[in-house]
């Protein structure tokens, strides 16, 4: 769903359906790592619509998810940036 999604990202709102789609039966089917590139999808989808703020807390969300799949693996140590 979410690689319709970017074929959308010109058109709108059929793209901002298609990673609510995906993001919701990832979160159903405990998709981590999937729900994670797609909120980052939302995020430029939200970005290039001028929503800002948005597009931020959804890499955010995308983010927090990342680190918690590594540290659940024993594998996270956050890097100096």
């Amino acid at each position: 769903m979410f690689d319709i999604g970017l074929n959308f990202v010109n058109i709108g709102e059929k793209a901002l359906d298609s990673y609510n789609q995906a993001l919701a039966i990832q979160r159903e089917v405990k998709d981590r790592s999937g729900g994670a590139l797609t909120l980052n999808h939302l995020a430029y989808l939200e970005y290039k619509r001028g929503n800002e703020d948005l597009a931020l807390a959804n890499i955010q969300k995308a983010i927090a998810i990342q680190e918690q799949m590594w540290t659940a693996i024993g594998k996270y140590s956050p890097s100096p940036i």
